[in-house]
């Protein structure tokens, strides 16, 4: 049986205007896991907030999640099982199923929380116009001396089903950007996913429009700088999608975040620690 429990995690889900905020919430509540909204513009800073609110907090794991996200009810148990096997990383990035992708992708963080207050000494130059701003920390990490586990294939949630048109048409719009080797995978057989499914219409709407706009602004993952799709709305008769859920942007600050702080000292918490000092650390002050 795993050492670690839910008091052990806290989850940050970071939100710019997600039409699955409530599901992603709920998949949160469904494990009984503590959480806090972080509701900023543009993604580095809800990236760096991430990792303050670990450190405020004080558990061994620190979550950040995207409100594309929705957890599989059987996440934890995966996630803690993986992690008690694999002790020593600052970072474990595991698998999600894509609504566009026929293979699974990587999105879900866990951070080894005592490594977040290094991780803020090693806030990437220029963080403002980096276009994966939460990737970059590994780049800075490793040169640090602090190793990760990358690309684990366990998948643990959802990403990106049941998105507004105009957030399915930005990813991909940058997606065409950064991955232009990516066509022919994604929009194989284009047309009979178009005329079955308006979020492929939108997808390879915007892909075409990233594709024609090499524009700089397009890559930053800000949403300061998505497109504006009414014009493509009007033209193809299709409305944007409705809320699905209460918790909108307005109703937001006056729900309570489920969050209570508490001081860890179990004797997993202090193996942790050790195995993390023994294993990765080349400077002794890198964990408090």
């Amino acid at each position: 049986m795993s050492e670690i429990s839910r008091g052990d995690f806290i989850v940050t889900i970071r939100y710019s205007g997600e039409r699955t905020l409530g599901e992603c919430v709920r998949s949160v509540q469904n494990l009984e896991l503590e959480y806090i909204i972080i509701e900023t513009s543009p993604f580095w800073k809800a990236v760096v907030e991430t990792f303050k609110l670990g450190v405020r907090e004080n558990r061994l794991f620190t979550i950040g999640l995207d409100a594309d996200i929705v957890l599989y009810s059987d996440a934890l148990d995966k996630i803690t099982e993986f992690v008690c096997s694999n002790l020593g990383f600052w970072r474990y990035d595991f698998a999600l199923d894509d609504k566009f992708y026929p293979h699974i992708i990587w999105g879900t963080h866990v951070y080894s929380t005592p490594f977040l207050r290094e991780a803020l000494k090693h806030i990437p130059q220029n963080i403002d116009r980096i276009t994966k701003p939460e990737r970059q920390f590994y780049y800075t990490m490793k040169e640090a001396g602090f190793q990760s586990k990358e690309g684990i294939p366990i998948v643990v949630g959802r990403h990106g089903y049941d998105q507004y048109y105009f957030h399915i048409f930005n990813r991909f719009a940058r997606r065409a950007l950064r991955n232009p080797e990516h066509e022919d995978v994604l929009f194989k057989d284009k047309s009979k996913k178009i005329n079955q499914d308006s979020d492929w219409l939108f997808a390879w709407l915007g892909w075409q429009h990233g594709r024609a706009n090499r524009s700089k602004e397009i890559l930053i993952a800000d949403s300061e700088n998505y497109v504006n799709i009414e014009g493509y709305l009007q033209k193809y008769g299709i409305p944007e999608k409705t809320e699905v859920s209460e918790w909108s942007s307005e109703t937001l600050q006056e729900r309570p975040h489920m969050v209570t702080r508490r001081s860890i000292t179990s004797r997993f918490r202090m193996r942790w620690l050790s195995t993390l000092r023994s294993k990765m650390c080349k400077k002794r002050s890198c964990i408090p």
